[in-house]
């Protein structure tokens, strides 16, 4: 881009350099038209003079003479001011097309850096897209894990309750020697146990 611009204002210098190359052509050889026509005019003016015989005839003629040199002068001046703004019209058209290259290199590159953006765009979206989908895998994972983690606690928690509440059970059954008895349910049947002894004992 840098290069691109340099090319430019380059071409805008030389086409500054010709403009004025061709302004001073221009001025020379408006000048060079004038000391032609003066000059033209003198042997005019000689001509003239010859035929009425007003005047000095070597003066006139010296005077075209003068004329005409200075006429030739100024001609070629112009023709070098005409060089010199063809060549710097040469160098502007030169410069002009550097310019477009350039433009056109830069176009390319403005263009490729607007594709490479628009694929790092696209590949950044993706990336983000792989980024949600795996954070969602995770937090399915983690709350997977967390309701399996809970639901062994469950159960290992249940275990021992039916494993206690059998060993109670157990323990509250009455042994053959009545030691498993409560002590509140004890009495009673010792009473019982009395009283049909009793009536055995009446019976025999």
């Amino acid at each position: 881009m840098s290069r691109a611009l340099q090319q430019a204002e380059e071409a805008v210098k030389l086409a500054d350099a010709a403009v004025a190359e061709c302004k001073a052509a221009e001025e020379a050889a408006q000048a060079a038209g004038i000391m032609t026509l003066d000059a033209v005019g003198e042997v005019l003016k000689h001509v003239k003079d010859e035929k009425t015989k007003v005047g000095s005839g070597p003066e006139l003629l010296k005077r075209a003479a003068e004329q005409t040199v200075l006429s030739l002068e100024k001609a070629k001046e112009a023709e070098a001011e005409t060089e010199k703004a063809a060549a710097a019209a040469q160098k502007t058209r030169e410069a002009a097309e550097k310019a477009a290259a350039a433009q056109t290199l830069a176009q390319d590159v403005a263009a490729t850096a607007i594709a490479l953006l628009r694929q790092r765009e696209k590949e950044e979206e993706r990336r983000r897209a792989r980024d949600r989908e795996e954070a969602e895998a995770a937090k399915k994972a983690a709350v997977a894990e967390v309701m399996n983690k809970f639901a062994a606690k469950k159960g290992n928690d249940a275990a021992p309750g039916r494993n206690s509440t059998a060993t109670r059970i157990q323990r509250t059954r009455p042994r053959v020697d009545g030691g498993g008895i409560p002590l509140l349910l004890r009495a009673p049947l010792l009473m019982l146990a009395a009283v049909a002894s009793v009536f055995g004992f009446l019976s025999c």
